[in-house]
């Protein structure tokens, strides 16, 4: 039967670099997987249409929705997050068909056709269908037609027996074709953890396997493992290791005495001996000998175990070694060695057996003995856990080493499968270590020990050894760089817990209710893979040291961006953007999981409880102490746990948040009596005053050739920063120039009446929140695609730099980098552009103009009461520099308001890192104190990325840091010098430009430049 071909539109207005995607229920949707999105399509004449055209297999209800993709990430669900979802029904017919969906406005549902899932069996991932904790058994599910679920569903049905079943992953893993008829995707990672899941509950017995009234011996099973492991290695890679790692145990040995074409023969002899009684004769021959030459399976192993158990108890009478009558090995002896021979064949002889025999056999090399040897010795001498655990590491870089150069084939899985186990018997070594009276030293050790484990194993390999190369510099002497650490060693345990948690919980509880899995196999199968790996170890020892590098430092687990009191009705929510209309309608204090760093606060939140670390000179830190939102983050994820589930039962009562700098930096209270001050907000009584645009003639000009009124405070800034640097040689100032206020205004006003740019904004603060974030979107619309851009600008820009040259293109609105206003963040601006590339460097532009009227720019001028039609739009371009760190300092402390201190942070790479909050972790904190020249060190930085110009690509791109080669990190006397140079500096500025300064710049080898200077924020 034929698929419905579906065609989706939508309209949204979207930022350089995003796309709009739809996810939902049928497979063609992605089944709900956030790697199964589908992307829609625009152009410049549809946008901000969006559309796409899928073959929907399912019939029926099909539930769905819209996001916002930054790359392959979703940044942005509509509709509550993850909770309304659209519908569309699906009727089949045998011809197929066709179905049109025109959906209007993102994020807008009318509400006659909001649908609430309810409470089924169906257990679909993001927490569209949820089920209560208190489940005794595991729902049943029946997975969507087409999906790869649904195939292995029906294949394991008919094929019951574990070759068949063997064969038909070997297939999937190996053949394109079969892959695609059973809709697999091998680098797919939801995929792969099904097939991890279903293997496991195979093995494990959980999925029964039967004979199938075939005949082949357990040859053809070590073949399919051979197989197996070879199309596993074609697709191996750093993000799938960690799965592909757990397959391999469930295989079947593939030795050359399993591929013989009669294997495990000892069997047959068994069943012919003469010293055993008739009926015990025939259950041999029928339960094992036969079973095991005709459809081997795990089963069998069981069968064996049971029979062992029974010929061994007291009181039997059987003949044991060297008896002396029939044969020289007594029937006991030979069927413990057979035993031995089975559990080898299903891979499940212990770590002790195979260290042995890998001795015996010199593998995986001759050097390998003496390594062997060690470890087998300190094992069997039960000295101290980290002793056997240093041995042990020893052991695995031996085997990673040799690896390198072995052939795929016995010797190759036999290795590999040791280094599984031992990376096991390390999670038992650190559970040890774990439990005794922790000291600074061990504990150190025993991390940088684990996480070379971990990074061993393949999990996150690149950030697993940058951490390793600072920990091996740790001590407890130097607190602050143990702080940032252990910060990173956290966050890196957080995330690789998320991770896993959300690809098993999603796959074992699919796969066990596609196969009616016991409910106490799928929370055994959920909680092994949170708490039974060695990143749970690591991350006790990583949480050990954070407490106690908090009491070193005296401090505590929270930090304060912007202190005060703030009173309110307690909402929870995923972060601000997630926040319904309706939520907004009262005072709030807001306890928030995350922040992204470009939104906006909406002028009902007065405190903000924020779940992770964030920097104080962030966009969202600058635009909480304007607004006067009474700010406090959390360094600790267990302490932000605890504090959400002490207060999740007042949510929605009237609460008192009390913030504070010192120890006790956060109380909150029930505040039923009080009444919450709804005008206390600073944005009701700022005035902002735009002044009128001054034209310039030539498109393009010198930054030392504008001003405020004619391109904006960033570009006069920079101009009068190029001129300060002639003045003192402690700094620089990258090459630019403007595209002034006129530009923009010619553009407006060339379309003519049929534009009727400046007629759109007329009556846009009388709009609702819903009418307002659709003319927005319209008004950035017509910027982007409507406004005729001078392609003399383009010539113009490139005249002024090298041919190699990359830019920064800025923002400089008359409305942004004001005392009153600073509009931190508000307005976009792009790195990486080519000079050489001219529709790069046009399309920059139009995004810069355009992003005047974001959402977040609209909705905030709105809250400043800034009047829409004064405001235009200048573009500084500049030399984009590669930078080694990046700071932002304000030459008056903002935490505490002292004048004679210069407050700093610093991150590693581009100075995004440090406005966004896209990258977790903290900043370098550095304080300069002018009376006593004392430069103070209040944290050091553990971002765990720093962003970097992509390599031929718009934009930046990820990197790991390895704080083991920054020189701040490093070296004090480097840190301290630098701190006192950045204080001249913004000292000098404040002289220089009448009032305290928000300072942004990056140093290069030893060359400090410097990119804008603001005014602070009142």
């Amino acid at each position: 039967m034929s698929g419905i071909r579906a065609e989706f539109t939508v309209k949204c207005s979207t930022k350089f670099g995003e796309n709009v995607g739809i996810i939902g229920s049928d497979r063609a949707l992605g089944r709900w997987k956030t790697n199964g999105v589908v992307k829609l399509n625009t152009n410049e004449s549809a946008y901000p249409s969006w559309s796409c055209q899928v073959e929907i297999q399912g019939e029926g209800e099909v539930e769905y929705k819209y996001v916002i993709l930054k790359g392959n990430r979703i940044k942005k669900w509509e509709l509550e997050g993850r909770k309304n979802n659209r519908t569309i029904l699906i009727e089949r017919t045998e011809a197929g068909g066709s179905v049109v969906r025109d959906d209007g406005e993102f994020n807008k549902l009318p509400s006659d056709l909001v649908h609430q899932p309810a409470a089924v069996s169906e257990e679909r991932t993001n927490g569209n269908v949820s089920v209560g904790d208190d489940r005794q058994q595991v729902a049943r599910f029946s997975p969507s037609e087409g999906s790869f679920l649904s195939h292995l569903q029906k294949e394991s049905s008919t094929s019951r027996s574990w070759r068949k079943r063997l064969s038909y992953i070997r297939a999937l893993l190996s053949d394109p074709n079969c892959a695609a008829q059973n809709a697999f995707d091998p680098k797919s990672l939801n995929d792969l953890a099904i097939v991890v899941v279903y293997l496991t509950f195979v093995s494990s017995g959980q999925i029964a396997c039967e004979e199938d009234g075939s005949h082949y011996r357990p040859n053809h099973h070590a073949n399919e493992a051979r197989k197996i492991e070879e199309a596993l290695s074609q697709i191996s890679n750093d993000q799938n290791a960690y799965l592909i790692r757990k397959i391999y145990p469930l295989l079947p040995s593939y030795r050359s005495e399993f591929t013989a074409s009669v294997p495990l023969t000892r069997i047959r002899d068994i069943a012919h001996r003469n010293d055993i009684p008739h009926e015990l004769k025939q259950e041999i021959k029928h339960t094992l000998q036969n079973k095991l030459h005709r459809s081997a399976g795990p089963e069998d192993l069981v069968t064996t175990e049971n029979l062992l158990n029974r010929i061994t108890a007291p009181g039997a009478q059987y003949s044991g070694a060297m008896d002396g009558c029939c044969s020289a090995i007594g029937f006991v002896s030979e069927f413990q060695i057979f035993y031995r021979e089975l559990r080898e064949f299903f891979n499940a002889t212990d770590l002790d057996e195979n260290l042995k025999e890998l001795m015996q056999k010199e593998e995986p090399r001759k050097s390998s003995f003496a390594v062997l040897k060690e470890f087998l010795d300190l094992k069997s001498a039960g000295v101290k856990a980290i002793v056997q655990l240093e041995a042990l590491l020893n052991l695995r870089r031996e085997i990673s080493y040799a690896m390198n150069d072995l052939e795929p084939g016995e010797v190759m899985q036999r290795v590999r499968l040791v280094d599984i186990q031992l990376e096991k018997f390390s999670f038992v070594l650190l559970a040890g270590i774990n439990n005794t009276n922790l000291k600074w030293a061990t504990t150190l050790h025993a991390m940088s020990l684990a996480l070379e484990g971990i990074k061993l194993s393949g999990v996150q390999s690149v950030e697993a050894g940058s951490i390793l190369s600072e920990l091996k510099l740790v001590s407890e002497s130097d607190p602050l760089r143990a702080k940032a650490s252990a910060e990173r060693c956290v966050r890196f345990c957080d995330d690789f817990t998320k991770q896993t948690a959300e690809l098993f919980e999603e796959s074992v509880k699919v796969v066990g209710g596609a196969f009616n899995v016991e409910q106490r196999a799928v929370s055994v199968f959920i909680e092994a893979e949170v708490r039974s790996t060695v990143v749970f170890q690591f991350s006790r020892l990583a949480s050990w040291t954070m407490r106690n590098v908090r009491t070193l430092l005296g401090q505590p687990p929270w930090d304060v961006l912007f202190p005060g009191t703030a009173t309110g009705s307690l909402l929870f929510a995923q972060s601000i953007s997630e926040i319904p209309e309706r939520e907004l309608q009262q005072p709030r204090v807001v306890v928030l999981d995350r922040a992204e760093g470009d939104e906006d606060i909406p002028q009902a939140i007065k405190g903000i409880v924020l779940g992770h670390e964030l920097p104080h000179l962030s966009h969202l830190g600058v635009r909480a102490r304007q607004a006067k939102v009474v700010f406090i983050n959390s360094e600790d994820a267990t302490v932000f746990k605890d504090f959400k589930k002490g207060w999740v039962s007042n949510a929605e009562n009237l609460v008192k948040l009390v913030v504070s700098l010192g120890v006790d930096s956060l109380s909150m209270e029930d505040a039923a009596d009080t009444r919450a001050k709804e005008d206390s907000d600073t944005r009701d009584k700022v005035v902002i005053d735009i002044p009128d645009p001054v034209a310039k003639r030539a498109l393009v000009v010198a930054t030392t050739d504008v001003s405020k009124e004619s391109a904006g405070t960033k570009a006069s800034s920079a101009g009068i920063l190029e001129a300060a640097a002639k003045e003192n040689q402690d700094f620089e100032v990258p090459r630019g120039v403007v595209v002034p206020f006129s530009s923009f205004q010619r553009a407006a006003l060339a379309g003519g009446p049929e534009l009727d740019y400046f007629g759109i904004l007329q009556g846009f603060d009388e709009l609702s929140l819903a009418e307002k974030e659709t003319r927005a979107e319209a008004v950035a619309a017509t910027i982007l695609y409507k406004f005729p851009l001078n392609q003399d600008i383009v010539r113009k820009i490139q005249g002024n730099f090298g041919k190699e040259t990359l830019l920064m293109v800025r923002s400089s609105a008359n409305c942004e980098d004001l005392e009153e206003m600073s509009g931190a963040g508000l307005y976009d601006s792009f790195a990486n552009v080519p000079v050489s590339d001219r529709g790069a460097i046009a399309e920059a532009v139009r995004k810069v103009w355009s992003s005047l009227w974001t959402k977040r720019a609209a909705l905030s001028r709105s809250q400043y009461k800034v009047p829409h039609e004064k405001v235009v739009m200048a573009v500084l371009v500049q030399e984009m520099l590669e930078a080694e760190l990046s700071f932002i300092m304000f030459s008056n402390n903002p935490i505490n308001g002292a004048t004679n201190e210069v407050y700093i942070e610093m991150a590693v790479g581009m100075g995004e890192t440090l406005a966004s909050a896209e990258v977790r972790g903290s900043p370098y904190r550095l304080v300069y104190n002018t009376d006593t020249d004392r430069a103070e060190v209040l944290a050091l930085a553990s971002f765990s990325y720093s962003l970097e110009p992509g390599g031929g690509n718009l934009g930046l791109e990820k990197k790991a840091v390895d704080y083991s080669t920054v020189k701040m990190t490093t070296s004090s006397d480097w840190r301290e010098e630098m701190t006192r140079r950045l204080a001249r500096i913004a000292k000098f500025l404040e002289a220089h430009y009448g009032k305290p300064q928000d300072i942004e710049g990056v140093v290069v080898g030893e060359t400090i430049y410097l990119v804008q200077s603001r005014a602070m924020v009142k």
